[in-house]
């Protein structure tokens, strides 16, 4: 019976490793939490670990802020915090849920990878109708919400983060 237990903690433990935090309420794995700062304002976070993309915190971070406007009873949000979204720090590189910093003088001489646990947070300001969504800062949350559905909530890539996809919804109207 010992050795049962011990190796279904090997098979749960190995289950856990190597994969993306997953749309969820926050763990010892990361995940989502909000916290009200105002009556229609919230601070949203989301966090992932160490093999989370930064592209899957933000979609997840976006989707939470949705879902919480929606269920909130608001048809839209507003980001009011200084935020960067799809963007690295100047002269850093993606390499996956890496970043590869130059440490040499002489280009490619010498590299460092240094693993990060992606996280991002923001104040969002929850509207009412009428109001122009404007993304990237000002958003109608149930259409926001329609087309993050099938890439939070659908196939995910094989590590776990959502799939690569092109961002139109951060782009405003024409």
């Amino acid at each position: 019976m010992k050795r049962v237990l011990i190796l279904a903690a090997c098979v749960c433990a190995a289950t856990l490793t190597g994969c993306a935090t997953e749309y969820q309420s926050r763990n010892l794995s990361g995940g989502y939490r909000e916290e009200q700062s105002g009556p229609d304002t919230w601070f949203i976070g989301f966090s992932g670990n160490g093999y989370t993309t930064r592209e899957t915190v933000q979609t997840f971070w976006l989707y939470r802020a949705a879902e919480l406007t929606l269920q909130k009873g608001y048809d839209g949000f507003q980001i009011v915090s200084t935020i960067a979204l799809i963007a690295f720090p100047a002269g850093m590189k993606a390499q996956g849920n890496a970043v590869l910093f130059e440490i040499s003088a002489s280009p490619g001489a010498m590299l460092e990878y240094v693993q990060f646990k992606p996280a991002m947070g923001a104040n969002i300001r929850m509207l009412k109708k009428p109001f122009a969504a404007n993304p990237p800062r000002i958003f109608d949350a149930q259409a926001l919400k329609n087309e993050l559905d099938p890439i939070v909530k659908g196939k995910l890539c094989s590590d776990g983060n959502v799939c690569p996809h092109v961002h139109g919804y951060l782009r405003p109207p024409l």
